[in-house]
């Protein structure tokens, strides 16, 4: 992945796992949920509301991204896991009212202007029938939470490895 912001080799991973949702209604909170319970053994769990604007003021400080968020694209009650190389594979407008692919766009080419790349970019998606389906985002946090952790676990051992994040563990180069 040419571009992307990797983790000099055996420092300590700058990882955020960022929630993003509103808070006052059940199902669009799940990504509020999960990262009050989620366990990272790197990096740093933020719940950042409706405030997408912010991570164009916060991709610059990591090395990888994990954005969770409430979604009707994913069946409800589940999780869909993407990574994010470029806006081009992403449905703008399809996600979040409050623009958080935009803002989440935006932040991409603004890191990639400024640096050069990138962080590794993960988008959990979690399944809610409507934004009032709490019993759907109950489903989806059960699945997301140990998702998460494992997920954040692989990346933190490949950089104190000195593997490269978002390289297989198969000793390639």
């Amino acid at each position: 992945m040419a571009g992307t912001r990797r983790s000099e080799a055996g420092t300590p991973l700058r990882l955020l796992v960022a929630g993003f949702g509103n808070e006052l209604i059940p199902g669009d909170a799940c990504a509020k949920s999960i990262v009050e319970q989620i366990r990272l053994p790197c990096g740093e769990a933020r719940w950042l509301g409706r405030g997408v604007q912010a991570l164009i003021h916060l991709i610059h400080d990591y090395d990888a991204l994990i954005v969770v968020d409430a979604s009707r694209r994913v069946p409800r009650g589940t999780v869909r896991t993407t990574i994010v190389e470029s806006c081009d594979q992403l449905e703008l407008n399809a996600l979040h009212e409050a623009g958080l692919l935009e803002a989440l766009c935006m932040a991409m080419e603004v890191s990639k202007a400024v640096t050069g790349r990138h962080p590794l970019v993960y988008l959990v998606e979690c399944g809610i029938g409507s934004p009032f389906d709490g019993e759907a985002a109950s489903l989806a946090i059960r699945e997301a939470i140990p998702l998460i952790e494992e997920l954040a676990g692989e990346l933190c051992a490949r950089a104190e490895s000195g593997q490269r994040a978002g390289q297989e563990a198969r000793g390639d180069g």
